[in-house]
């Protein structure tokens, strides 16, 4: 009884720090996961390997969200690189005092533009490399900046096809976000 109140409080909890970053969480739907992969970098030349963590000075630094179709038909998704996928996915960056920030993309203007899909069959994950300190994660590049300690971060994935659905049965809606993971900031 004592593991399923704990489990209560912590859903409610995570429920509450994406709230206060604006993101409604829906749970209808198809299920997907998405998590966070935190990748290591140093300089082996110097001899070093950093723990996993976020760099604020390399252009080429990334993580990556692994979003898994977790449900058992095929689920498609809005790719990035157009106006229907670049803002699917957001991060919720809460810094040691307890602020919340939202970190969604820099819209981007697009001269030819057109949804593209990734059909995600079931147990297949789609892996999204995240450059977070290029222009399009200006807000995100930003934060880690000013970071002076580690930062709780978790990925927000959300589509709304609106009437695309209509034409597409498999196109996914909804909101899912991953567990909050501890990242250092270098």
């Amino acid at each position: 009884m004592r593991f399923r109140t704990f489990l209560v409080i912590a859903v409610a909890a995570r429920c509450a720090v994406l709230a206060l970053a604006g993101f409604r969480v829906s749970r209808s739907g198809p299920k997907l996961k998405v998590s966070i992969n935190m990748l290591a970098y140093g300089d082996a030349y110097a001899g070093s390997l950093w723990e996993s963590g976020l760099s604020r000075n390399d252009e080429t630094a990334k993580l990556q969200v692994l979003i898994e179709n977790e449900s058992n038909r095929p689920l498609d998704l809005f790719m990035d690189g157009c106006s229907w996928g670049d803002p699917t996915l957001a991060f919720v960056a809460t810094t040691p005092d307890g602020k919340v920030h939202k970190l969604p993309s820099t819209p981007l203007e697009y001269l030819k533009n057109a949804p593209g899909f990734v059909r995600l069959q079931p147990g297949q994950t789609w892996v999204r490399d995240v450059f977070y300190n290029s222009t399009k994660w200006s807000e995100f590049r930003e934060l880690i900046s000013k970071a002076q300690a580690p930062l709780t971060l978790q990925a927000v994935l959300t589509q709304d096809p609106g009437s695309m659905t209509k034409k597409d049965p498999n196109l996914w809606s909804g909101s899912v976000a991953s567990k909050a993971v501890s990242v250092a900031v270098r």
